[in-house]
């Protein structure tokens, strides 16, 4: 029965577990490739006297390499444009990110951790140089596969102004709508030691497969922010687009 409907499937042109790609624990077998191309644009509004604007436009490449064994190799690159109300625009700023993660799949639960040197010339969001780690647990359901997901950056410079890790815990769902669309939704909690300022949103990402090895995302966020000694708030929206293509 099975054979039947893996057969028909094929035989309409849906491709078998097709999700796989756009879940967030995908894994490229041992040489293949995963290459994601993300584009982004964040506006962020801080309450201030008067109110200030940023806009912020970024477009960046990762691509993994499975290693085999549940290994792969991480490396990533970004560009990232800053503009603030009423201000000219100031030139592009580059980055770069090299790493390594782990995949762990025991019977219908999942683990995913990963660590990466990152340097970037950012420095209005991130410190210059520093490590990323991240872990994400999640357990396979019928429909569906809840996850828990931590992030920490722990800076390697010693600048004052960005020398304290920042934190990020999410608590989302990844599940497929049909062979072809999967939805990637999450709310998370953010904090950030160097200015004392704590964040909360959500994400959404929908995905459509056009085939089994190539998908389109579209992805929106919002945030909202402030310090723990003033009541001040920092809003942020983004919206974004991801092509995902293994091979």
């Amino acid at each position: 029965m099975k054979l039947a409907v893996m057969t028909t499937l094929c035989f309409l042109g849906v491709p078998v577990l097709a999700h796989e790609i756009t879940s967030p624990f995908y894994q490229p077998a041992f040489g293949d490739f995963l290459s994601e191309t993300r584009a982004d644009y964040t506006k962020r509004k801080v309450q201030n006297k008067p109110t200030q604007k940023y806009y912020r436009r970024a477009l960046t490449e990762s691509i993994s390499v499975g290693l085999g064994k549940g290994w792969a190799a991480l490396v990533q690159g970004d560009l990232v444009w800053q503009k603030k109300s009423s201000a000219p625009s100031v030139p592009h700023t580059k980055g770069y990110s090299l790493g390594a993660r782990y995949l762990l799949e025991k019977e219908s639960f999942l683990w995913v951790v990963s660590a990466s040197y990152h340097q970037t010339g950012d420095r209005r969001f991130d410190p210059k140089r520093s490590i990323l780690a991240d872990v994400r647990f999640g357990k396979k359901l019928k429909t569906m596969t809840p996850y828990i997901h931590g992030i920490g950056q722990f800076p390697l410079n010693a600048e004052p102004d960005v020398n304290s890790p920042v934190y990020q815990a999410e608590m989302g769902v990844f599940q497929p709508i049909n062979a072809h669309a999967t939805l990637d939704s999450n709310l998370f909690l953010k904090y950030d030691k160097n200015i004392k300022e704590r964040a909360y949103g959500a994400q959404l990402e929908g995905s459509y497969l056009m085939t089994s090895n190539v998908s389109l995302g579209i992805k929106g966020a919002w945030q909202v922010s402030g310090h723990a000694q003033n009541s001040a708030k920092t809003y942020c929206q983004s919206v974004g687009a991801n092509l995902r293509l293994s091979f």
